[in-house]
């Protein structure tokens, strides 16, 4: 009777240890079936398969609704199918759910605002992720992919909503204005910086003006026609080209009356009897005054950097042409110009001296009918790094 008894305990207790095996195999503990429902909603998410991701990263929600990852996993599924709201609720679940979220939550929870139009909440969360993590680079580097740039203070500010609030953007548009290629027939103050300053100086500046070509839906072509200029300086005529065919279809698309001044094919522009006539990268070619004063011609070299301007009394005996030339390092280093007319030839030289910031120049006039010296004198001034000239040349 006793052994009957040993043997009807050791049973159960078997029974219940295949009862057990086979729950776990069902479905097994809370934990083991949110880890599997989390693990097919990453293999469908991968797979691309965005519906069944979604509801397996659901039925992990519902079996824990405490564990951040897979409300990230289906706010990813979401953003995947383009519904910015479903995966903006999704991330903003998981940050608050989050003891240490990292840069990639914080940044995707930004975008999704940003997506759905809130610039101001999507600046909260990118603020709110510098104070959790500190300077995180990944975060700094998502901040400005969104248009959203680190001030000197260390907070952020909106690139678009605050377009002026730091000094390199006031300079570019002082630099440059709305008055680009024109003045470039004249090379001051344009080349007074080495290739290698400009580069370092304009590249930071020109990814920038990219960021708000792309996020200024209103107005992008004030964003290319600087970056256009931006190129033009750092003479890369082809990305000024493609830049000007972009704006040029642009503006064709919007019925833009002045389209044809960003023509890629060149263009003329008449004004009574005077012609303008520009080139495909926007460069001043030929004026022709009609008669009423002078002609002038313009020429350039590979790099687009004037190196010759005449002008061509339509009236008297008169031509004046101004020569550039240029460094080993792309700095301005002489202008030549010879005024030619009956009573003889004036010659003007300007030889360029450079010392930090500040820029020398040694002027000397001389008059070959008289063969004497004009005037004989040194300038100096200040530019920035940008190339601006911030105080006027003076005689020293």
């Amino acid at each position: 009777m006793k052994v009957l008894k040993i043997r009807a305990a050791a049973l159960l207790a078997a029974m219940c240890l295949l009862l057990c095996a086979c729950g776990q195999q069902s479905g097994g503990t809370g934990g083991d079936n949110w880890q599997s429902q989390y693990d097919l909603g990453v293999r469908y998410l991968s797979e691309g398969n965005y519906e069944e991701a979604i509801i397996a990263f659901t039925a992990a929600i519902e079996i824990d609704p405490r564990r951040a990852e897979a409300y990230v996993g289906r706010g990813d599924a979401y953003w995947a199918q383009e519904d910015a709201a479903s995966a903006q609720a999704d991330y903003a679940a998981a940050l608050e759910r989050m003891e240490q979220a990292g840069a990639d939550l914080y940044g995707k929870l930004a975008e999704a605002w940003v997506a759905l139009g809130d610039r101001e909440q999507a600046l909260l969360v990118l603020q709110q992720g510098l104070e959790a993590l500190g300077q995180d680079e990944a975060l700094l580097d998502k901040a400005e992919e969104l248009g959203f740039l680190l001030k000197e203070d260390g907070s952020l500010a909106d690139f678009l909503a605050d377009m002026d609030w730091h000094e390199y953007y006031r300079s570019v548009i002082a630099l440059f204005g709305n008055s680009y290629p024109q003045p470039l027939t004249w090379p001051e103050p344009y080349y007074l910086l080495t290739d290698a300053q400009k580069e370092e100086v304009y590249r930071p500046l020109m990814r920038r003006m990219e960021m708000a070509a792309t996020l200024d839906t209103e107005d992008p072509d004030r964003w290319l026609q600087l970056l256009e200029g931006m190129y033009y300086i750092l003479g890369d005529m082809d990305q000024v080209l493609a830049i000007r065919t972009e704006r040029y279809q642009r503006k064709l698309a919007e019925g833009d009356n002045f389209a044809e001044w960003t023509n890629p094919a060149g263009y003329t522009r008449t004004n009574g009897e005077a012609v303008r006539i520009y080139d495909g990268w926007g460069r001043y070619l030929e004026y022709r005054s009609g008669g009423l004063a002078s002609n002038q011609l313009y020429e350039y070299d590979e790099k687009g950097r004037p190196i010759r301007n005449t002008s061509t009394s339509t009236t008297v005996e008169h031509v004046v042409t101004w020569e550039f030339t240029y460094g080993a390092d792309g700095r301005l280093s002489r202008m030549d110009m010879t005024d030619t007319q009956p009573a003889g030839i004036t010659t003007e030289s300007r030889e360029y001296f450079y010392e930090g910031n500040t820029v020398r120049r040694h002027c000397i006039v001389y008059d070959h009918y008289f063969d004497m010296v004009e005037a004989d004198y040194w300038e100096t001034a200040e530019v920035n790094e940008y190339s601006y000239l911030v105080t006027d040349w003076t005689v020293e």
